[in-house]
């Protein structure tokens, strides 16, 4: 069955309430017979179909990867287009998403904001899902729907209707959560609505308006500057958000440094983080190599020093930003932002990594090394260890973090690395440098003959990924390149 839904301007809010309902199934589905997908269409992107259906896949990839009818076709795609140098076309991809998703019993994709796309797109895309094995749910304002050839069940609905009451609702559960506003109102517990009235009048409606509104009410201490601080706020989403990051700008002592690289994190992680992987990257110090509990900061610093612009999911337990327009706003203002983000994560991340013994790793058996970096005492371990040098790949020359790199590098003898091409190997420094394409000094004179277990030689690995940046640095050096080499 299809649900169209019509909307106002800004109301997005009201589609991540319903992913977030879908994802519990997913959660609590043991079968792994449940798939949610979902996306965001938004005017400013530069996306075209393809895209949205790589993300698609994507997502599908990413939250069911342990199912192998899921994984297989995608990887055997990857492989031809990466050796032929090419990308897949969208009948490709419609075929490989369609392929995926039969391997489910119920199949849902939400998709937000129809209207935001150019004509033609709307009308092939929609005519793609229409043949995918999913039900649909689809927002959008109100535009001529006739021209996507709906079936006669679909069901259409206007959101906007309740949502002043929607709104209410939250509202009433939502501002007694805050404490400054919590003992006020435990004075005059009629001044309730009071709050409630003028944040619905402010907000015109506008689910996200409204949430920014009550998560701004934080330090006042009396009912005259509580309800004089509304009559202040802006009225439109972009000011709502400058508002926001110059309140949190004025706060006092670590908030603000503490604020900006919580949500540096957020903005730039390549996944959604825990709340325990994002309390254990806040912990670690700037240039420190160490990790001390006592530097993890309460769950609650996050929200009160962000004033609500980060929120924790409590099923999941991901942190995120409070709205899709939060992360919009912030690309389009990154002053906010720690400057150099991936250098920043990427120098954490090595920090952590050897903070936990990287450098000093034996070698172990495949099995005991990944139960090693899912390890409940260092959260963030995982993550570190395979997306540091995704972010220094997306450093720039400026910004490359060269000298801490290069000591990482040289100070672990023994690296792990899992490719399903070679297999499970451990790496040198010099296997290191070539299999990452890693822009740092390096004396090749010792390490370009040296093998790994499965005789592999750092060239041979950069030949693998395609780095050609080293096998410029061979040229200066004596090298044996395919003796008794698997891969030839």
């Amino acid at each position: 069955m299809d649900v169209w839904s019509k909307k106002y301007p800004v109301a997005g809010w009201e589609a991540a309430i319903v992913i977030e309902y879908l994802m519990r199934f997913c959660l609590a589905d043991v079968s792994g017979s449940e798939a949610v997908l979902f996306l965001y269409c938004r005017h400013n992107e530069a996306w075209n179909i393809s895209n949205y259906l790589g993300s698609l896949i994507s997502q599908v990839l990413t939250m069911y990867r342990h199912l192998p009818s899921v994984t297989e076709d995608v990887h055997n795609l990857y492989d031809v287009h990466r050796t032929q140098r090419s990308r897949p076309s969208k009948t490709e991809l419609v075929t490989i998403l369609y392929t995926m998703l039969i391997c489910f019993k119920n199949g849902r994709l939400l998709l937000d904001g129809l209207d935001e796309l150019p004509d033609r797109e709307q009308i092939e895309l929609m005519s793609i899902f229409r043949g995918l094995p999913v039900s649909l749910l689809v927002t959008s304002r109100k535009i001529g729907f006739e021209v996507f050839d709906f079936p006669q069940d679909t069901i259409h609905m206007n959101i906007g209707d309740q949502n002043h009451e929607d709104i209410r609702l939250f509202l009433h559960d939502a501002i007694p959560r805050t404490a400054s506003v919590s003992r006020i109102l435990r004075r005059n517990k009629g001044f309730l609505e009071e709050i409630c009235d003028k944040i619905l009048t402010i907000s015109s409606g506008m689910f996200l308006l409204a949430t920014l509104k009550s998560q701004s009410l934080q330090g006042y201490t009396t009912m005259t500057s509580l309800s004089n601080s509304l009559d202040g706020l802006p009225d439109d989403v972009q000011s709502m958000y400058l508002s926001l990051m110059g309140r949190i700008n004025s706060q006092k002592g670590e908030y603000p440094s503490f604020a900006k690289r919580a949500i540096t994190w957020i903005m730039y992680a390549r996944r959604p983080l825990t709340i325990a992987e994002l309390e254990h990257a806040l912990a670690m110090r700037e240039e420190g190599s160490t990790f001390n509990d006592r530097d993890i900061p309460a769950q609650d610093t996050l929200i009160t020093s962000s004033c609500g612009l980060i929120e924790i999911q409590p099923i999941s337990q991901t942190v995120r930003l409070v709205h899709h327009t939060a992360y919009e706003f912030l690309n389009d203002h990154p002053e906010n932002l720690i400057q150099s983000p991936h250098a920043f994560i990427a120098k954490t991340c090595i920090s952590y990594l050897t903070a936990f013994h990287f450098t000093t790793l034996e070698k172990l058996p495949y099995a005991a090394f990944e139960a090693l970096v899912k390890s409940h005492n260092a959260p963030l371990l995982e993550y570190a260890y395979q997306n540091w040098t995704v972010h220094i790949g997306n450093c720039d020359a400026e910004s490359y973090p060269t000298e801490a790199v290069h000591n990482f590098v040289v100070q672990t003898p023994n690296f792990p690395l899992f490719d399903p091409r070679i297999g499970f190997n451990w790496f040198n420094p010099g296997h290191v440098i070539a299999y990452y394409d890693l822009r740092v000094p390096f004396f090749w004179d010792d390490f370009c003959n040296v093998r790994t277990a499965k005789k592999y030689t750092p060239l041979t690995i950069a030949a693998l990924n395609g780095c050609t940046h080293i096998g410029q640095l061979y040229n200066y050096v004596p090298y044996d390149i395919f003796k008794n080499d698997e891969l030839t």
